[in-house]
């Protein structure tokens, strides 16, 4: 009876220390899991972290591209503006050539004219001023 209470003794403290064992590595995988759990919340933390600044980035690099768009458009305009400007420039300095081309003619017959005027004998003071008056009207 003994030995039966013996070998009943052995088998608890057997299974005891079986069940021991067995719960300080149960307690050992949930502290392995824990830490692993707050290493995956902090990564899923810096992921957010970096989804939020790729998503600023990306907002950043569209307005960068609707600024330079505005800019262009402006850029365009401005170089419209001044194509006009420049043809309108051109059409004046022609306007002015003409006109110092026709002043110059104008001169050009005045002093004719005047030498004219000079070779003629008095009398035809007056015909010789209305030539000269009609010649500038022209």
């Amino acid at each position: 009876q003994i030995q039966a209470l013996k070998l009943q003794l052995q088998q608890a403290s057997d299974f005891l220390r079986l069940k021991s064992h067995n719960c300080a590595e149960l307690v050992q995988a949930q502290q392995q899991i824990s830490a692993f759990q707050h290493s995956l919340n902090d990564q899923i933390s810096q992921l957010d972290a970096l989804q939020q600044e790729l998503e600023e980035s990306q907002q950043n690099a569209r307005d960068q591209q609707n600024l330079i768009a505005q800019k262009e458009n402006v850029i365009t305009e401005l170089q419209q503006k001044l194509s006009i400007t420049g043809d309108t420039v051109s059409q004046l300095h022609s306007a002015l050539s003409l006109k110092d081309e026709e002043m110059s003619v104008l001169r050009n017959e005045m002093l004719a004219l005047s030498s004219h005027h000079e070779a003629q004998p008095a009398g035809e003071d007056g015909e010789s001023h209305e030539n000269v008056h009609s010649q500038l009207h022209r």
